[in-house]
């Protein structure tokens, strides 16, 4: 799996590595499951909602990224215009 990061991302993750180091202000499982979630949220953004491309991007089953999604209490509403 090629999975490239955006400028935006990288900055992300950026900020969450120095958040973790610099201030332990989250345990390791809260810094994992933050990127999980903004990895998820990047993925249906650039698949407008498409779950099922989205778990195909990411290298999960439907089943696993739809279960995440509800873990993670993402809402993601497909604009039609």
């Amino acid at each position: 799996m090629n999975l490239e990061l955006n400028e935006e991302q990288a900055n992300l993750f950026g900020s969450l590595f120095e958040e973790f180091y610099a201030n332990r202000m989250a345990s390791l499982k809260e810094f994992l499951a933050n990127i999980e979630r903004s990895l998820i949220l990047d993925t249906l953004e650039k698949t407008k909602g498409d779950q099922k491309k989205a778990a195909e991007i990411l290298g999960l089953k439907y089943t696993t990224l739809h279960e995440k999604i509800k873990r993670y209490h993402i809402y993601f509403r497909t604009v039609v215009f």
